[in-house]
Order: C-alpha cells, then sequence, then structure tokens
C-alpha cells in the first residue's frame, strides 16, 4: 500500500468508466500525459496490463474488471469517513458506482424512476444492473459481485440485511375484448392458451405450477418467451393470457389494448424486498441509497 495512492485509484477508476485516457483525464481535470504515467505506475503494482488499447481507445482486462468494484467500494467507503468526520453529507458530491442485481420485472418497474431520481439528487453517481438469473441473494452479494439484491427472496441470515419495499400480487393480462367480469373463472384459465417468461420470471412460474399441481390441474403454455418486451404486441394479436404480477400488468398495458383481470388461483401477494450486506450496512453512501430507493418505491405507492 505504500507505493498507492488514492489519487491513482480514482485515475483507474476514470479510465475504467471512460474507456478512453483523454477523456479520462478530462473528467479529472488532469491531463493525458498524467494518467498515462499513473497507469503505468498501476499496471506494474498489480502486475497486470489492466487497459489494452483498442481502436475506440482502451478496454479493461479480466483483472481491471475485477478490480473496479472493489476500488469503487473502497474509494466510496473512504468518502464516508471524509464526510462523517465532517459532519456533512453531500449526495451532489456523491461519485459512486451503485451495482443492483435484481430481475427483469423490478428493472422495469423501478429503475427508470430511480435513475431520474439519482441523476437529480447525486448526478455523480450512477447505476449498474444485472439480471439475477438464476442466483440467490447471498450468491449476489456474500462475494461482493453487487451491493444491493432486489428480489422476492425473502430467506436471509446475517450477514445479509433486508427491508420490505412494497407487495404485489397475480393478475392475468390478455387482448381487450369488452367482457364485464373482472375476474376469469378457473376453467376458463385452463382452457385458454398461455404465454411463459420462465428465464426472467422464475419464481412466479413456479408458484404458478406448484398451485395448479396442488389442484391437479395443467396449463397449456404455447409461446414461451425469453423476456417480456414482446408480450403486449403478442396478447394483442392472439387469445393467449400472461399470469404476471399486477404493476408490471399496468405498465405492459400502457399504450395497448389490453384487459387486467383478477386471477382465478389463490395465489397469495408477494413481498418485494432490498437485500445488502453487512460490509455496508454502515455506509453513509449505501445506507443513503437505500433510503432513496425506499422513496422511489413509497412514491410509486402513492401514485
Amino acid at each position: 500500500m505504500r507505493n498507492l495512492d488514492l489519487d491513482q485509484l480514482r485515475i483507474f477508476l476514470a479510465v475504467f468508466r471512460e474507456c478512453n485516457v483523454s477523456r479520462a483525464a478530462l473528467s479529472l481535470d488532469s491531463n493525458q500525459s498524467t494518467v498515462s504515467k499513473e497507469l503505468s505506475k498501476l499496471r506494474l503494482y498489480f502486475d497486470d496490463a489492466l487497459f489494452l488499447r483498442t481502436a475506440q481507445g482502451v478496454e479493461p482486462t479480466h483483472k481491471a474488471r475485477a478490480l473496479a468494484p472493489r476500488i469503487e467500494q473502497a474509494l466510496a467507503l473512504l468518502d464516508d469517513l471524509v464526510q462523517t468526520d465532517s459532519k456533512q453529507f453531500e449526495p451532489a458530491r456523491l461519485a459512486v458506482r451503485f451495482r443492483i442485481a435484481t430481475t427483469e420485472y423490478l428493472s422495469y418497474l423501478l429503475m427508470p424512476a430511480l435513475t431520474a431520481h439519482l441523476q437529480l439528487k447525486a448526478p455523480l453517481s450512477s447505476l449498474e444492473v444485472m439480471d439475477m438469473a438464476d442466483l440467490g441473494a447471498d450468491d449476489w452479494l456474500l462475494g461482493g459481485r453487487v451491493d444491493l439484491v432486489l428480489s422476492s427472496f425473502a430467506a436471509v441470515t446475517y450477514p445479509l440485511f433486508r427491508q420490505e419495499l412494497f407487495q404485489d400480487r397475480y393478475v392475468v393480462l390478455m387482448r381487450a375484448c369488452g367482457r364485464d367480469a373482472e375476474q376469469m373463472s378457473l376453467d376458463e384459465f385452463c382452457q385458454r392458451r398461455h404465454i411463459g417468461v420462465p428465464g426472467h420470471n422464475g419464481s412466479r412460474e413456479r408458484r404458478l405450477a406448484d398451485a395448479l399441481q396442488m389442484r391437479q390441474l395443467e396449463r397449456k403454455v404455447q409461446a414461451s418467451m425469453p423476456h417480456f418486451l414482446a408480450v403486449p404486441a403478442l396478447l394483442e394479436r392472439t387469445d393467449l393470457i400472461i399470469s404476471v404480477a399486477e404493476r408490471m400488468a399496468r405498465l405492459l398495458s400502457a399504450g395497448h389494448a389490453l384487459d387486467i383481470l383478477q386471477h382465478p388461483l389463490d395465489l397469495e401477494p408477494f413481498c418485494i424486498y432490498q437485500i445488502w450486506h453487512e460490509r455496508t450496512r454502515a455506509s453513509g453512501a449505501y445506507a443513503w441509497f437505500r433510503e432513496q430507493l425506499r422513496q422511489v418505491c413509497e412514491e410509486l405507492d402513492a401514485g
């Protein structure tokens, strides 16, 4: 550590974000020569090229990609020390890349409002959102791959913590047909053909399958989709239906001729949590970020 200073780490992050030495120098109010010189020292320190030249600028190596989130986190924690000491926390000066793992449903629902909120309150900060895929919150957080997980995954133990953000429920989404009833019968639900989105809606698909199996019923999935993007147009042009979270249904139906019906199966509402690790629990920056996310969810409920 005697051969490493904070300015070098900030230079590393600037080059990592910009993928261009000249632009990184401009963002740091420095010059290309100084940045290149400090990068040479970092290469010796980490025994790695860190950044490889490309036609457009530079590309981080595998080791640089592994170092970036840890360096970012370390600088954020050091900034906490300074701000705690001065008893002044200034979000406008916060330059942290917050990393979130979540599902397509929650990305679609929360990220536009959260990004706009951060742009207003902490314009120097940024978001990196990753698809949870089949990994649980512990897989993402224990290894330091992300700072926060948004999920309906409820069971956490130390060193993980969680906070409930909101509740949602399952509904049926289908093409608008002028029907009076807001609820579909269970018989009609089973007779109709369905759209499945197992890759990005795995827990819902499993709960639906379990509820049907308990009643010794089946559904017919005619179209299995990798994501929700094509679902509204697919519903409008066919007689297919989809079981989906109500908040997602509202978003998908905006601008489309679709009906949202109560679900015929007795599926309990589910909770959405934000989950974090002990290492960020006492951090002023990350605690502030979690509070901003809570406020965004509160505003969505109020809207």
